[in-house]
């Protein structure tokens, strides 16, 4: 991952936040995954080689950032298509807290 300090525009398709606090946002359009901090500096760019749709932070110790890559998002071709992947990337800063606990805070209201 390569630190950047300029803002830049990104195609936001989807995100996630880790435990610093920092927002990791699914680029389709630039192909890559951007970590913006408070303020809008971007601090990492993960390029994995294909459009990013979706991504979340994760993994056993929480610090891993998933990201979700297919070619497209056309639904027909993508039918028979196996292209697609999901690939993980290790980070400094662990996951804001898994989804789970979100629902079961929504539920308990």
């Amino acid at each position: 991952m390569a630190a950047r300090s300029s803002a830049a525009s990104a195609s936001t398709s989807g995100s996630c936040l880790d435990a610093a606090g920092g927002l990791w946002i699914a680029d389709a359009i630039g192909g890559r995954v951007l970590r913006i901090t408070d303020g809008g500096t971007i601090t990492d760019e993960v390029h994995p080689g294909m459009p990013v749709y979706a991504c979340a932070v994760g993994g056993a110790a929480g610090r891993t950032l998933f990201a979700c890559l297919a070619p497209d998002f056309f639904e027909e071709p993508r039918k028979s298509a196996r292209e697609g992947k999901i690939v993980a990337v290790p980070l400094d800063a662990g996951a804001a807290g898994l989804p789970g606990e979100w629902v079961e805070d929504l539920d308990a209201g």
